[in-house]
Formats: C-alpha cells, structure tokens, sequence
C-alpha cells in the first residue's frame, strides 16, 4: 500500500469552502483507489513566506511519519517539498508556474518571469513532473514528464433531464463565463465585447458571470445554460471545459491548454481565435445548435478513477526507479 504526503498551497476552510475542488477530487479518488493520503496545506496563497515555512514543516513530518512518496501541487509547493531527501518527490504544475503570468498587454510580469525560471530549476530536482497537457509537455526539458488531466467526476458532472433546449429566437440565451473577472488571463473583456454582437442575432442573450461558488452550483448552471464560454489567454488545462463536456454543454473557447484536444469533433463545441468578431461568431454557431452535445461521450477516458489509475501508475513507476513518458 502506497502511502503518500499531498502538499498544496490551499485548502477549503469554513470561510472558503470552495478552494481547489480539482485538487480536493484527486486526492478522494486516490484514496478510494486505495492510497492513503495525508494532506499538508501551507496556507501560501497570499503570504509566500509559508512556503519557506513549509520547508522546515515537510522535513519535520516525513522524519515522524513514513511515507512512500511526496505529491506536490504547484511548483513552489514543489521547492518546498525538496528540502527533505528521505522520499521522493513528485510535482504537479498547474499553469501559471510554468507559463508564467501575462499582463493586460499580453506580457510576462516580473513575477511571471520568476515562476518560469524558478520551475525550470525545480525540474531537475524532483523525481517526476505531471503536467496537464502536451502543450505543458513540450517546455518541460526533462525526460521524468507524465501528461495527466484532471479527471471529472462523472457522478457530479452530469447533464440534466431539466435542461434547456429548443428555445426560441426570442427566448433568452444564457452563456456561462466561470473565470476569475479579476484575473487578466481570463480576459473577461473580450467575452462582454464579443456578447455585444450576439445580440445582433439573439437580442436577449446574456452572459452569465460565477466564480467562486460550490460544484453543486456550477453543475446547476450548465445545465440551465445555453454554453459555456472561456475566453482565456492563458490556460493548463481548464477543468471548466472538461465538466462542460461531462454536462453536454456546448463550448466555445479560445484556443488554451488542452481545449482543442479535449472537444475533439464534438459537434456544437468550437475554437475560436482572439478577435471578438470570431468569438461572437462562434457562440451565434453555438446557440444555433440548440440541443446537447455528446461531449460526455467524448471524454470517457478522463472520468476520475481512469485518472487515479495514471496517477497511481506514475506512482509505483517512481517508487520502482522507473523513467520513462
């Protein structure tokens, strides 16, 4: 039985009991995989010198407990777990650690620039890299690199026999945005400049705006909504896509991450380019097509216990001093 230390920079609490839900459904899918895990949250989000904190924390509890591994989520989670040499240790990138982050002009800030150089560091010191999508895959130059999406759990994510469909040209049309507004990359501008246009064609379409509400709430939206619409300039693996797809919801998105690789062909899901013109031409294509996708269908093979079981493999590759992608 494996047993391993998950380290994450935050973790839901009374106050945010939404925080990370992606990370939260790994681990519970691991631990009916049958992995014990323990968590250790060092509360880094909004003060780094946790991180720091963190080193002195990671060493001390993997000389009183024994475990088999290391699990770090985020690459400075990562730098915090490599101080200890008595396990090994894995990381999971997220995005930002490895992309950086952009400005509103499309550029590196000087905090970006950091993430990226700090990672490249990072990737030579662990044991095994997980990214979430080939795209991440081609700027990490080690050989140590495993390509994982987060699964969805298909028992949350379901389409519902409630659902809109049929409506009318009159009838209003909802399409869901669930990006940090405050966040550049999720570039809500262009979404509201592109919904303008919408309403040439359906002139009572509005954009639904949510962030930071429960998986109970989200999986209420896509299915009462028309589509789903992300407009990121940036982007790992956006698991608002992946959910969509386990609803039936059509999609409509920039082209980020995994996106275009996870819809595939699914009819009513389309990428769209940076011009608001293109986008708004997408989502009228969208609204046009009325009725449900297949996209469950389509991404079957990234249902959360498939998930579990590429992550567990990685697992007793490491633990079997095992390299290979």
């Amino acid at each position: 039985m494996i047993r391993a230390l998950h380290v994450v920079s935050s973790w839901p609490t009374e106050r945010k009991p939404f925080v990370k839900p992606f990370i939260v459904s790994q681990i519970d899918s691991l631990r009916e995989s049958g992995i014990v895990v323990d968590v250790m949250n060092l509360d880094a989000t909004g003060d780094s010198f946790n991180y720091l904190s963190g080193m002195f924390k990671i060493h001390s509890r993997v000389r009183r407990q024994q475990y088999d591994l290391i699990h770090a989520h985020y690459s400075y989670c990562g730098w915090s777990a490599i101080f200890q040499r008595r396990v090994p240790v894995i990381v999971s990138l997220m995005g930002s650690d490895l992309y950086g982050i952009l400005n509103g002009r499309g550029s590196q800030t000087p905090a970006g620039l950091f993430n990226i150089l700090s990672t490249k560091v990072l990737l030579k010191l662990v044991n095994a890299v997980i990214v979430k999508s080939e795209r991440m895959a081609e700027l990490v130059n080690v050989g140590n690199v495993f390509v994982i999406p987060n699964g969805v759990d298909f028992g949350v994510f379901k389409p519902n026999s409630k659902r809109r469909t049929g409506q009318t040209l009159s009838a209003d049309r909802r399409v869901l945005f669930l990006g940090n507004p405050s966040l550049r990359r999720k570039n809500l501008l262009l979404a509201q400049g592109a919904m303008a246009m919408v309403r040439r064609r359906y002139p009572a379409a509005r954009l639904v705006s949510a962030f930071g509400v429960g998986q109970e709430k989200v999986v209420e939206l896509m299915n009462s909504s028309d589509l789903l619409l992300l407009t990121s300039l940036q982007e790992g693996s956006p698991n608002v896509v992946k959910e969509s797809m386990a609803c039936n919801l059509p999609v409509v998105s920039t082209d980020v991450g995994d996106v275009r690789e996870v819809i595939g062909d699914t009819d009513g899901c389309y990428i769209t380019s940076f011009a608001p013109e293109d986008v708004a031409e997408k989502i009228v294509r969208a609204l046009d097509f009325g009725r449900e996708t297949n996209g469950r269908k389509q991404i079957a093979h990234l249902e959360i216990g498939i998930v579990a079981r590429r992550i567990i493999q990685v697992y007793e590759d490491i633990l079997e001093g095992k390299k290979r992608r």
